[in-house]
């Protein structure tokens, strides 16, 4: 089965002789990651660990035959562009002129501005005012700075308050900001993602039923705060690598949200990576394993839900396989009587004494025929009733009794929608993961992007690294099962490819017979 591959980026920045930042650490982040890239190169610096020796702009010449190439008839356009060192006033009006056109032709590209102001020798790389950044920032998607960047670019002191520089910044018409703490002095480094408050869903920022609750008019808000243990050391090149990351991973693509805290991990892990040079970053591809420190909290449209790590909930007594979401008592019987063993019960109609009976029923006979039932959503009655298991989605997640189900015994699927909440339920320790949704499905109406192939076998690997079983799900059927089985996912979520059927049985045993119903559990027989 092809993989779609993901889109095209295009670097504009500096280039460094030393190769440990500007466009040649752009460059190995964007090979890392097995995205395709071109450069635009602003200017060229001599500088080594120690000192920034000059910075030559090119000529406006040069720098506009560079953009007329690539923007030439019949040429790809890029997904996102992320730009970095601006050197002086000359290059910066003329390449806003330029972005501003572009963006006029495709509102949909992603624009990423690392303000690039300081070398991490401290030595200047230009002296640009703030007001001179004033038309980029219009045009500008996503702002990447750290602390005292976000404050010099807003015209504040250097110990003014964050919020106060994000509401400049915002006013100016930066859409997003992810700022960056990676100068503090804490154990703990901090990232933070701010919203402006006329966001909407066309951007894709966050899914729209989310945007309601995340945003209002007034202040800013901070939707998303990443913690993670503070690395020793010195590096080159961490901000154009992490805005490099944020590029490659919008174009896979994907959500802002999911975006920027895989490209923060990944910085993480190039941070821990062992290489030569003591400032030199490592690179080792997509993240597939998570460090026991990392912690996320959340505020925002996620502010209810625990992420902190509990015991965990009660594991599975055999893997998924063929795991079919049903919505009637008789299908349920149909599935059972073809040999599956664990089911998806989803009852979206009724009063709660309807739902009650209906549940009752149907739980006493996933006893009396061993199955693996979970309830969907209905987390109250599947308590009282002593279910075998409860799936909930992200919104029940917010308000269902997580401990009072781990206490019960039950076991707990969760279904994410990416990497944020991917990261958010490996912390929860559920007894599997659904990982969706993988393809375009009219099932249901999504909030989210499809995955595709890629993106699942990713977090698939980051799910077996943690052993917690994952499923995926998502516009399915037998023609993918395939692919699906050599990623080694525990099992396959089904909807319309089972219950649309003519014969239920019969396609039941046809897709079990497809996924052989022989894959262990992922990490072994004591996995969740």
């Amino acid at each position: 089965m092809n993989l779609p591959e993901p889109g095209l980026i295009w670097l504009v920045g500096g280039s460094d002789c030393s190769a440990l930042a500007g466009i040649q650490a752009d460059l190995a982040t964007a090979q890392d990651l097995a995205v395709p890239a071109a450069t635009v190169l602003t200017a060229v610096t001599a500088q080594h660990n120690g000192a920034v020796l000059a910075v030559y702009p090119l000529t406006p010449a040069v720098l506009q035959s560079q953009l007329d190439a690539l923007t030439a008839t019949g040429q790809p356009l890029p997904v996102a562009i992320k730009i970095g060192l601006i050197p002086d006033l000359c290059t910066l009006e003329l390449l806003t002129d330029w972005l501003r056109r572009l963006k006029q032709q495709q509102p949909q590209i992603w624009i990423i501005v690392d303000p690039v102001q300081v070398a991490s020798s401290g030595t200047a790389l230009q002296h640009l005012s703030p007001s001179a950044f004033a038309p980029l920032l219009v045009l500008t998607d996503v702002l990447t700075p750290n602390q005292p960047e976000l404050r010099a670019l807003a015209g504040l002191p250097a110990d003014a308050d964050p919020q106060l520089a994000v509401q400049l910044l915002f006013a100016c018409g930066v859409k997003a900001i992810w700022c960056k703490d990676g100068h503090g002095s804490s154990e703990m480094l901090y990232e933070r993602l701010y919203l402006h408050p006329a966001a909407t869903q066309s951007f894709k920022l966050w899914p729209a039923q989310a945007l309601s609750t995340a945003l209002s008019a007034g202040a800013p808000q901070r939707v998303l705060q990443l913690e993670k243990p503070r690395l020793a050391g010195l590096w080159r090149g961490t901000g154009c690598s992490f805005a490099t990351a944020l590029a490659c991973a919008l174009a896979q693509p994907m959500l802002l949200p999911d975006a920027v805290v895989l490209a923060s991990w990944y910085l993480q892990q190039c941070l821990q990576q062992p290489v030569s040079s003591r400032r030199q970053l490592g690179r080792a591809g997509w993240p597939v394993a998570l460090h026991p420190q990392d912690r996320l909290t959340f505020s925002g449209p996620l502010a209810g839900v625990a992420c902190t790590s509990t015991t965990g909930f009660a594991s599975l007594q055999q893997a998924p396989g063929i795991y079919p979401v049903v919505s009637h008592f008789s299908q349920l019987v149909e599935v059972a009587a073809a040999g599956l063993r664990t089911v998806q019960l989803r009852l979206k109609t009724g009063t709660t004494e309807q739902l009650r009976q209906s549940l009752r029923a149907a739980i006493a006979f996933g006893h009396a025929h061993q199955l693996q039932l979970f309830i969907n959503d209905h987390w109250q009655l599947a308590l009282e009733l002593g279910a075998y298991g409860v799936h909930l989605g992200q919104e029940d997640l917010q308000s269902a009794d997580l401990l009072a189900i781990q206490r019960a015994g039950l076991r707990l699927g969760i279904s994410t929608h990416g990497y944020l909440e991917l990261l958010q339920a490996l912390h929860l320790q559920p007894s599997y993961i659904a990982l969706g949704h993988l393809f375009a499905t009219p099932t249901k109406a999504m909030p989210s992007i499809p995955q595709g192939l890629r993106l699942i076998g990713l977090q698939q690997q980051l799910c077996q690294q943690q052993q917690i079983p994952a499923v995926a799900i998502g516009g399915i059927d037998a023609s993918h099962l395939p692919a699906l089985r050599a990623m080694g996912l525990s099992g396959v979520a089904m909807v319309r490819a089972v219950v649309d059927s003519d014969d239920i049985g019969a396609t039941c045993q046809q897709l079990q017979s497809l996924w052989h119903c022989q894959l262990p559990l992922t990490g072994g027989d004591d996995a969740r």
